[in-house]
């Protein structure tokens, strides 16, 4: 028990043989039981630690050569982790045969703790040690007169004996003295606050601290001098500063600031410079003091200046000739700067927001009083600024709140939780409720529910149990005009303009409950037609290839009771499509003995398809029999539910692409209204801004039409790889520094069929969402091999392959994850985790579409907390090679004469196409449609050069009037645009026409007019 308590073990050496022998305990620390513990000589060389081996070697020789009787080493001990632990073995010599010793025998102690302490008794010394050559102030010991017996070195003070009462400053030295002498007689430690004249005769301030020193009956007093003029200086400093700007806010603030500072400090000019958000490396003035008081403000680059090294540094000085570390900063030359101070203004959260600097025209002799005073003067500066900086963004954000309250598409109504009266409604509730805006107001929100009593109740409890939560119910209200109607509401209590409020977004879901109680009773009907016999049972003999019906498989196959079915017509029965994954289930059932449970559709006698549920089970491996359900109600009820709640969440989506929209509709509008006004100097920015609004617009309708799989696709046979290479290389600076992409390729794969711009969208979507479940970072991986999918993603999907050959593409990211009940929805269209107006729900829909667009699949696998892969699966294109990009053509000129007749129904389109080719020198004539082009054409068909037609337009579109022009004219130049692909009728026209996606540019329309002329 004693040596299990002193965490020790027993060994004992046989030294002639070699051999370990141990007993008792071994060290819990050390985590070793008895049978792993080292044995011979060599375990037991290689568990000590290799910086170790020699001193114990040494030792161990040492006791064997009769040097030591006793043998004691500390080294380190290899325990069974791969780990070290200090241990102390101790050991004696127990038996020797005169020329040598043969036992020896000890115990070995594990001293890790006692390592530790010893360690941290070290670090403390060291500490202490540091501490005191640190020690801010001088320290003096002196006797009861004052006299001097000891002193640690001070640049300011004499540092020869003297009595230190002949610096003090003469009004205080009866209180220094009556301090010295309550620290020697009276044993009373004291501080006193004085000024002392120092070397250079200069008077500073000081803090004396006096403690008591008995030595014997020597009486001495240890004084402690801290210099704290600094200290005052900024005292004095901070005092003028507060007079200087109390009550003062904005820009009045600033000026007084500046000149305070410049006074302070005795500058020249002064400035504070905030940094712009939209302009990096621009910074604009907010206060200039200079020679004449405060200057009108201005905006300057940061680089080549030196606020620039404030900006990227933090605080700098330049006591002299800065213009010549600066020389591309003229303001300096002029201003005839000869010295510069600099602090940047920090916010709350280390934000750089800005900067405040001093510059002397002489150069500087003292920097600690000047830059400590800045600093002091910055801090300030920076509290007023970011004050600023909130109040703007407070005021955007309830703009923005403004803005989402009136256009959200579900009834929004706040509600007082002290008297349940609303306080305000949108739009939207005024036209669900049949309310006028005004009557809102103080009205009674438990008339708006049919079940207030409940209503009331429910709302109690909820917030009484979870008030910070949101809560989801389903509740029948009432309208205006009192008729009932089932609302879901999502409530949520918060504070709103100084009280609580609980939060109530309310969405008319009747619809939706008829079809959910619709369906509710035809399954409980659908079950009483199961008890009634309406599930047909099945039994197959595979060795005798005899397949039994009952009653009810005639029934509801349709089939006469005389009928003897067999294996092969059952088959035959199951629709094309679904024989394959039968087959497959049947085969598994077969060999593996898996339970076989598919919905499936079959044709019935009389050639109607049928939804069934097929079920098998096999009692060996000849014999398997099943029941057939007839499922086709519920199924057509499942596809009617799903179309509702598609309408719902077109629903959702339209709060997200509206606030697209409007944001994008309010940037064009307005800017155009600039670009109208004469006043307005700057018209090319305004229609820089049309022009970016303008494109944000045609990417979203891009991301829509993509959804829809209407999004215009180009697929060529490309290399997977150099794919990935070229995306990869701007995906870095897409997701940030702290995330790294890495790439695992296969060699030497075959090419693929598919539209590199619609690869890189899949790759974006993806790479955004992995960089979302990667908020601190983490790493993102695309792996390329030659694989198909595997029947775990195929066969829920009632998916199967007809012999192609596929490239699969992994995208995994170590994100939190998906989870399980979430993962089955993630490629639904509009469907989105996010709150309302922040996602839209495209983004993998549309990676959904692409892929299906591009003849591809795509799947995910997720684990939560332990990331996410995506899985692409691309055609290998067999036929044809990677196609090398085309030498682009040279076009002559873009501009022309030639007789061009333009098509198109949207007048504002057709105008401003006309105007321009006009402008570039081609003769134009317009129709807004194909009957009207027609007619205006008649008789002049054969002066037609080209004609520029629209696709789909009223009465007759493009690729119809195009027909009948070359029936006249067959050598007719055409070119197409749309704003969405209409692929079939195109590919009708035999090799794929010319065509300008909607939106375009007016340098794309010239060019594309010019290739197409120029074409043979």
């Amino acid at each position: 028990m004693a040596i299990e308590t002193a965490n020790m073990a027993l060994w004992y050496w046989d030294v002639s043989a070699g051999i370990i022998q141990w007993y008792a305990f071994i060290p819990s620390n050390l985590g070793f039981t008895l049978d792993v513990l080292p044995h011979n000589n060599v375990e037991f060389w290689e568990s000590i630690h290799p910086e170790d081996r020699d001193l114990v070697r040494v030792q161990t020789i040492a006791c064997l050569k009769g040097f030591s009787d006793q043998f004691v080493s500390e080294h380190r001990f290899l325990k069974p982790d791969g780990t070290y632990s200090w241990v102390e073995s101790r050991g004696r010599i127990v038996e020797s045969n005169g020329t040598q010793v043969t036992k020896m025998q000890g115990v070995l102690m594990e001293i890790g703790a006692r390592k530790r302490a010893e360690e941290v008794l070290r670090r403390s010394s060291e500490n202490l040690k540091r501490i005191l050559n640190r020690l801010p102030g001088t320290i003096l010991v002196v006797d009861e007169w004052g006299g001097i017996r000891f002193m640690t070195k001070d640049e300011g003070l004499p540092n020869q004996p003297q009595n230190f009462l002949d610096w003090v400053a003469q009004p205080v030295q009866p209180a220094t003295r009556s301090a010295l002498h309550r620290a020697i007689h009276l044993n009373e430690p004291g501080v006193i606050e004085v000024k002392m004249q120092g070397i250079s005769s200069e008077w500073r301030w000081y803090n004396l601290h006096f403690s008591p020193m008995i030595h014997g009956t020597e009486k001495e007093a240890m004084v402690i001098a801290e210099d704290i003029t600094e200290r005052k200086k900024a005292e004095q400093v901070l005092f003028r500063l507060a007079e200087g700007t109390r009550g003062q806010v904005g820009e009045l603030f600033f000026s007084r600031i500046v000149e305070h500072l410049a006074e302070t400090v005795e500058a020249d000019y002064t400035i504070i410079a905030t940094l712009s958000d939209k302009q990096p490396g621009i910074a604009r003035t907010v206060a200039v003091f200079g020679p004449d008081g405060i200057q009108s403000n201005f905006e300057y680059q940061l680089e080549g200046s030196p606020c620039y090294d404030v900006w990227q540094r933090g605080i700098c000085v330049f006591p002299n000739d800065v213009h010549s570390l600066f020389p591309k900063d003229q303001m300096l030359i002029e201003m005839g700067i000869k010295a510069y101070i600099g602090v940047p203004l920090v916010s709350s959260t280390g934000e750089t927001i800005g900067l405040m600097a001093s510059l002397f025209c002489q150069p500087l002799t003292e920097r600690a009083f000047q830059v400590s005073t800045l600093t002091v003067f910055a801090n300030r500066a920076a509290l007023e600024l970011e004050r600023q900086r909130d109040e703007q963004r407070l005021n955007e954000h309830r703009e923005r709140y403004e803005l989402l309250f009136a256009t959200i598409q579900d009834a929004l109504i706040m509600i007082r939780e002290s008297d349940l009266t609303v306080a305000e409604a949108n739009q939207k509730a005024c036209e669900l409720y049949g309310y006028e805006p005004h009557e809102w107001f103080g009205l009674d929100a438990m008339s708006l529910s049919a079940e207030p009593d409940l209503s009331y109740q429910a709302l109690q409890e909820l917030f009484e149990m979870h008030p910070s939560r949101r809560h989801k119910v389903e509740r029948l209200h009432r309208r205006k005009d009192g008729s009932t109607f089932q609302v879901e509401s999502t409530l949520s209590l918060m504070e709103f303009r100084g009280e609580r409020i609980i939060c109530a977004l309310v969405r008319d879901v009747s619809e939706r409950i008829q079809q959910q109680q619709l369906l509710a009773r035809n399954t409980r009907l659908l079950e009483q037609s199961q008890s009634a016999s309406r599930v047909g049972g099945w039994e197959f003999d595979r060795k005798r290839k005899a397949l039994y019906w009952t009653d009810q498989m005639f029934l509801i196959l349709e089939f006469p009771g005389s009928y003897s079915p067999n294996w092969e017509e059952f088959m035959g029965l199951v629709t094309p499509e679904w024989q394959p994954p039968l087959e497959r289930a049947i085969e598994r059932l077969f060999n593996q003995n898996q339970h076989l449970d598919l919905d499936l559709e079959m044709f019935t006698k009389n050639l109607n398809r049928k939804w069934v549920r097929l079920v098998a089970s096999s009692s060996d491996r000849n014999t398997f029999f099943g029941a057939l359900q007839d499922i086709h109600k519920q199924k057509t009820l499942e596809y009617q539910l799903a179309q509702t709640q598609k309408v719902e969440s077109i629903g959702r989506l339209a709060g997200g692409v509206a606030h697209d929209f409007n944001n994008l509709l309010t940037t064009i509008i307005g800017y155009s209204e600039l670009a109208r006004d004469p006043k307005t100097s700057n018209l090319q920015e305004c229609l820089s801004q049309i022009s970016e609004a303008a494109e944000k617009g045609a990417f979203l309708t891009k991301q829509l039409l993509g959804f829809a799989r209407k999004q215009m696709s180009h697929p060529q046979v490309v290399d997977l790889n150099e794919q990935i290479h070229k995306t990869t290389a701007w995906l870095g600076r897409l997701l940030g520094e702290d995330i790294q992409v890495e790439e695992h390729l296969q060699s030497d794969l075959p090419p693929v069929l598919m539209d590199p711009s619609q690869f890189e969208q899949v790759i974006l979507n993806l790479a955004i969402n992995a960089r979302d479940a990667m908020p601190e970072g983490g790493k993102l991986i695309l792996e390329s091999s030659k694989s198909n999918p595997s029947q775990r993603h195929l066969a829920p999907l009632s998916l199967s392959l007809n012999n192609e050959q596929y490239l699969c593409l992994a995208i995994k990211d170590s994100g939190s994850g998906i989870e399980s009940e979430v993962l089955p929805h993630i490629f639904e269209p509009f469907f989105t985790t996010k709150p309302v107006g922040k996602g839209t729900g495209l983004g993998l829909s549309n990676c959904y579409g692409i892929m299906k667009q591009n003849k591809g699949f795509i799947f995910a696998d997720s684990v939560p907390n332990r990331g996410t892969t995506f899985l692409l699966y691309f055609l290998i294109e067999k036929q044809r090679k990677v196609e090398a990009a085309a030498p682009s053509k040279p076009i002559s000129s873009q501009v022309g004469k030639e007789f061009l007749l333009v098509v198109e129904d949207d007048e504002l389109i057709r105008e401003m196409v006309a105007s321009f080719l006009q402008k570039m020198g081609y003769q134009i004539l317009t129709a807004m449609n194909g009957e009207e082009a027609l007619s205006l054409i008649k008789g002049r068909e054969s002066e037609i050069d080209m004609l520029l037609t629209d696709i789909v337009m009223p009465k007759m579109g493009g690729v119809e009037l195009t027909r009948k022009l070359r029936q006249i004219k067959p050598d007719l130049r055409v070119l197409y645009t749309s704003g969405y692909t209409q692929k079939p009728i195109l590919e009708n026209e035999g090799s794929t026409p010319p065509f300008l996606p909607k939106p375009f540019s007016l340098p794309d329309l010239s060019r594309k007019v010019r290739e197409v002329l120029q074409r043979n």
